[in-house]
């Protein structure tokens, strides 16, 4: 078989410059519409998730904050691919495409987008969006795990609740039994702390009046029916019984009707305090301070 070797190069060059041709096209077009640029993809989650894993949720928060980075860097690219998009859409449709077409739906003629268009923004699609939500993974992620560290720190609450509930019914259940072994009184009788406090105030005439004086100091809108109490169990016993009875019931009926009275009288009821059974007023203390917490 003879070959045209002359004929083949010319085949050949012609080839070359069609070839050529559509290169040079191929950049023109590319220079007058840009060329659509590649998203980043996001890191994926792994698939198992365990809210309850401090070592799983650094991992997670590596992997979110990376894809955050992403998400900043993909943004331009993908307002340049979709004005590129746009652009060439409304270029097609220029030179004639058609925009719509008529179809057939339940015995309805209806207008839909044209076929071509339809794939060409299916395809435009891959440049402009992101289909992997990363921050409503994160989010339910972090709600989950923010439920199971809320059980855990109710549990733990209510667990120290009760340990110290616990604690405190231990230590009245001790001061009522060492109280009631002071005093000789009945435990099975004086059994809480009220029933203690209130005996111990009628075992000391001069607690009892000071007492009744400093409530009365701090709140007087009821008068002075306290203090009055008070001072009609006051045993007068010597003259500085009388001293006391007669400075108090002045107080009481004088025109005055002010609590800070007691305070500022000549028998306060600190000086009257300093008279009292120092080992009740340190036992009414302590357990009045249990009584409180």
């Amino acid at each position: 078989m003879i070959y045209d070797l002359v004929r083949i190069k010319e085949l050949a060059d012609s080839i070359s410059k069609q070839i050529e041709a559509k290169d040079n096209e191929v950049v023109r077009l590319q220079e007058e519409f840009g060329v659509f640029k590649p998203l980043i993809k996001y890191k994926l989650y792994p698939t198992y998730l365990d809210p309850r894993s401090d070592l799983q949720r650094k991992e997670y928060e590596e992997i979110y904050k990376n894809n955050l980075k992403t998400e900043e860097h993909n943004k331009p690219i993908i307002e340049h691919n979709q004005k590129l998009g746009n652009k060439i859409i409304k270029t097609l449709l220029g030179c004639g495409l058609p925009q719509d077409k008529n179809v057939e739906r339940r015995g309805k003629t209806v207008r839909v987008e044209a076929q071509w268009l339809q794939e060409f923004r299916s395809q435009l699609r891959l440049f402009t969006v992101c289909e992997y939500s990363f921050k409503d993974t994160w989010n339910n992620y972090e709600k989950a795990r923010q439920q199971i560290l809320d059980t855990k720190n109710s549990e733990v609450a209510v667990a120290e609740k009760k340990r110290n509930e616990k604690e405190r019914e231990t230590q009245i259940a001790i001061a009522v039994a060492y109280a009631c072994y002071v005093l000789k009184l009945d435990p099975a009788v004086y059994n809480t702390i009220n029933k203690i406090v209130e005996h111990i105030e009628t075992m000391d005439k001069y607690f009892n009046l000071a007492i009744a004086m400093e409530e009365t100091r701090g709140d007087w809108s009821e008068g002075f029916g306290r203090v009055e109490e008070a001072l009609g169990s006051f045993k007068i016993e010597n003259k500085v019984d009388r001293k006391i009875y007669d400075d108090i019931n002045e107080c009481c009926n004088g025109e005055e009707r002010d609590g800070r009275i007691f305070r500022d009288c000549e028998w306060n009821y600190d000086k009257i305090y300093a008279l009292a059974n120092p080992e009740l007023v340190e036992l009414y203390i302590k357990l009045n301070m249990l009584k409180q917490i």
